[in-house]
């Protein structure tokens, strides 16, 4: 999940760089995601891509990709390096997606996931300027599932044997998502691990977390960015509002796939 808008950077994204090694799957899009990606593009996957954020992981699986990042520090840091097909552009994803020229597919992940509803009605409406005919959107995207997520689940899963942190960030997500509406403002996710899990030692000990991962919550106090967290249908909803057929489809059968599918239009 990267930067791509202004307004977001001081607050969030400008410090991100420093701590993006320490981010993981799932909220790092693991290979099985990232090979679904490429076979829901078909034919557009060999041709000209647009990224929304400098996702490293993009940069071997397509074949030419212009990625556009809002941040100078991400793009110093987590890009792997332009090439003669691959090159990441400081930009917004509104206002300088239309200089950049056509493309057969946009891809993202979970790009529109880190913006209000509104601002990502808005990067799918030039998204889909910018396509050409018959290309393809791709984006992996946070969906609130239809089932509960419960406080006592988020704590359970602090004992599970396959804990994974990125993971238990996701579901404070979900949960908070469920009870107090589709965007979840990051200083949330904070304050809510925070009461769940007092004892931050305890909470080491439990875990084998190294203790360095924390600055991965403790990065939400201060920022002012909000997780958009939709249903399926208020994501099917956004495409129709960009003038684009959209539909769901699985991202893989990684842990916590099911509430991060892809989101396709177009093509």
């Amino acid at each position: 999940m990267t930067g791509g808008t202004t307004g977001a950077v001081p607050s969030h994204w400008a410090g991100m760089h420093r701590i993006w090694s320490l981010q993981g799957e799932p909220l790092r899009p693991p290979a099985e995601a990232v090979a679904r990606m490429v076979a829901a593009a078909g034919p557009a996957a060999s041709g000209r891509a647009l990224a929304l954020g400098v996702t490293p992981e993009f940069h071997a699986a397509f074949a030419n990709v212009t990625a556009l990042d809002a941040s100078p520090g991400m793009i110093a840091t987590v890009w792997p390096g332009d090439t003669a097909t691959h090159r990441a552009v400081a930009g917004d994803w509104v206002t300088d997606i239309p200089a950049l020229g056509r493309f057969d597919l946009c891809l993202g992940d979970l790009s529109l996931s880190q913006l209000p509803a509104d601002r990502a009605r808005q990067v799918l409406g030039a998204v889909a300027g910018a396509l050409r005919p018959r290309g393809r959107v791709v984006l992996r995207s946070v969906c609130r599932p239809d089932a509960p997520v419960t406080e006592a689940a988020i704590r359970a899963h602090a004992d599970a044997p396959g804990f994974n942190f990125h993971g238990l960030r996701l579901m404070i997500a979900l949960h908070l998502a469920q009870g107090a509406g589709a965007e979840v403002p990051v200083r949330a996710i904070h304050d809510s691990f925070c009461r769940l899990f007092p004892d931050r030692e305890d909470f080491l000990r439990r875990t084998g977390l190294p203790p360095d991962r924390m600055i991965l919550i403790d990065h939400y106090a201060t920022s002012a960015l909000s997780w958009w967290v939709p249903s399926r249908d208020e994501l099917l909803e956004l495409a129709r509002g960009a003038g684009l057929e959209g539909r769901i489809a699985p991202s893989g059968d990684y842990p916590f796939a099911p509430d991060l599918p892809l989101f396709l239009c177009g093509g």
